[in-house]
């Protein structure tokens, strides 16, 4: 995240959780959706990149949402 951060000047947001709208069964497309929600929630800007990670019994499933100012750069 440190790395990340150096190189590209954006500061990621690392969600790690074991259910998502109150299930343990998860998408990629519910993770990516949730991360947006999320990202609304989290943050007032759109200089950020949110990551969601759901794991739950071993499998896991990951999201994520790039603010508009941030998609510039990567």
């Amino acid at each position: 995240m440190q790395s990340f951060y150096k190189d590209t000047g954006i500061q990621p947001y690392l969600y790690i959780t074991d259910t998502i709208n109150g299930s343990h069964s998860v998408t990629p497309e519910e993770a990516t959706a949730y991360s947006e929600e999320l990202y609304d929630e989290l943050f007032t800007d759109e200089a950020h990149f949110l990551v969601v990670f759901h794991e739950y019994d071993g499998l896991y499933t990951v999201g994520y949402t790039i603010g508009s100012q941030a998609k510039s750069v990567l």
